[in-house]
């Protein structure tokens, strides 16, 4: 074998490995998906209470989150979302204390909350973002 050959087999081996392991990694998702599938079409069909498309989807992510055992993890749906971010900040408003505008092709501070971290670092209305 000269050079050129085994350069073009050193290429193609890895390449042929890398395929074969993708292919059968798709066929285990699609079984896993299938599964999914079939538990979810007799649960749509035959629930006793009718859950609703949506609602099976949600419940499915919630235990798909919940079975990474980890503490730090969880899904939300907006209004949780809403009530967890209010109660990490302990019910005080977050953010620096201005609001902004887009004025003539730019962003611009339209006003300054008083009180707030823009003000006490001297930023004012007009100023350019």
């Amino acid at each position: 074998m000269n050079a050129r050959s085994l350069r073009r087999l050193s290429i193609a081996v890895p390449v042929a490995l890398m395929l074969v392991g993708t292919g059968f990694a798709l066929g285990r998702q699609a079984r896993g998906f299938r599964l999914f599938q079939s538990v979810f079409d007799v649960v749509a069909a035959e629930a006793a209470d009718s859950l609703e498309a949506d609602s099976i989807y949600t419940t499915a992510a919630r235990g798909l989150v919940a079975a990474l055992d980890d503490p730090y993890a969880t899904l939300f749906n907006p209004r949780e979302f809403a009530d967890f971010s209010r109660n990490a900040l302990g019910n005080r408003y977050g953010g620096i204390g201005l609001r902004i505008a887009r004025i003539r092709g730019g962003v611009q501070v339209w006003r300054v909350i008083p009180g707030g971290p823009a003000e006490a670092a001297g930023v004012q209305r007009g100023d350019r973002i």
